[in-house]
């Protein structure tokens, strides 16, 4: 394999990333508890741990399989027989991920709703864009299936977050009771 550092870097980085991302909404789902929002921000991170799982499983395939296969095939001239059928499982791994993490980011969309966080207009696009993403993804219209796709809205979430003056925890559980 021609590129093989640059494979690990990468794949390495994937990986990295993903776990940041699920430890952001572990600490958000703290955030969302502390004001009495419980169900849909459990719901978020059970949806990103799961698919955090099955994203580390796609990962892991990729650190492995496809580099073995390759140094096969440069020695042998051929692919190994098993490489399609795990190629496609991982593909699969993938797909379950992206979909489960755009479901999940519609449950914190909602969670957001039921706060003073952010505003109600950004908690709708989170539930909006969740749900459109997922289901392009399931429908496998091209462009809905790239990892880097997924953080966007955690990410603008968590720029939000920091400059955005906040209401009080107190306040905001006041309002949810």
């Amino acid at each position: 394999m021609e590129h093989r550092f640059a494979h690990f870097i990468t794949t390495g980085c994937f990986f990295t990333g993903g776990l940041i991302l699920l430890t952001g909404f572990a600490v958000f789902t703290v955030a969302l508890r502390e004001t009495g929002e419980q169900f849909f921000s459990g719901l978020g991170l059970m949806g990103f741990i799961v698919s955090t799982v099955l994203w580390i499983i796609h990962l892991t395939y990729r650190f492995t399989i496809p580099v073995h296969a390759a140094d096969e095939l440069a020695a042998t001239g051929t692919v190994p027989p098993y490489f399609q059928a795990l190629r496609e499982w991982a593909g699969l791994m993938f797909g379950v991920y992206i979909f489960m993490a755009y479901l999940s980011i519609a449950s914190y969309g909602a969670a957001l709703l039921k706060t003073n966080f952010l505003s109600k207009g950004f908690a709708r696009t989170c539930i909006v864009t969740g749900f459109i993403f997922a289901f392009m993804n399931a429908a496998m219209i091209p462009g809905f299936d790239m990892p880097l796709e997924v953080p966007i809205v955690p990410y603008l979430i968590g720029v939000l977050l920091l400059i955005t003056p906040q209401a009080s925890v107190a306040t905001t559980a006041e309002t949810i009771q």
